[in-house]
């Protein structure tokens, strides 16, 4: 009898394996192409990127890209930036690196250096589409346990292109 269950339990881990969505090798370095900032009742699109990538190593990521669809304005002075230079320098990139880890077509990433202080130790959660080559933010948790406000309002798709 424990024989049996043993191996009835065996075949359930292997049909629920065999069902996931098998990711071939998303490993490697991404362009951000496009990206859709999907609200409940309006879609954004910038479809000039002026800048963005995202890196995944075997245990780490790191992304980063322009949410506006302006390029980035140099300082005046690079090395002697204004206050005013460096709040929209720091408005017009989003950022974070850290670890991850996949479940099926989901991508959880852990920042342990974010673009905001304090988001160390949260969590973003994407969903991969690996046919349309998007990465879909639809999840974000602070330290805290907390969601942000746009949370069940807006979506973040990334189209990506392998370099």
């Amino acid at each position: 009898m424990k024989g049996i269950f043993i191996f009835c339990m065996f075949c359930l881990v292997i049909v629920f394996f065999s069902c996931q969505p098998k990711i071939t090798d998303p490993l490697g370095s991404w362009t951000i192409d496009k990206i859709n900032f999907i609200y409940t009742d309006t879609t954004y699109v910038l479809d000039t990127v002026y800048g963005g990538s995202l890196i995944l190593s075997p245990e780490r990521y790191s992304i980063v890209y322009n949410p506006w669809n302006l390029q980035r304005k140099p300082f005046q002075n690079l090395s002697n930036p204004t206050e005013a230079e460096m709040i929209h320098g720091f408005k017009t990139f989003a950022f974070n690196t850290g670890g991850y880890h996949w479940s099926g077509d989901t991508l959880t990433c852990h920042p342990d250096f974010a673009k905001v202080p304090g988001f160390e130790g949260g969590e973003q959660v994407y969903l991969y589409d690996e046919v349309a080559s998007t990465l879909t933010m639809f999840d974000e948790t602070y330290p805290s346990g907390e969601k942000p406000q746009w949370y069940g309002k807006l979506r973040i798709e990334l189209w990506l292109t392998r370099e």
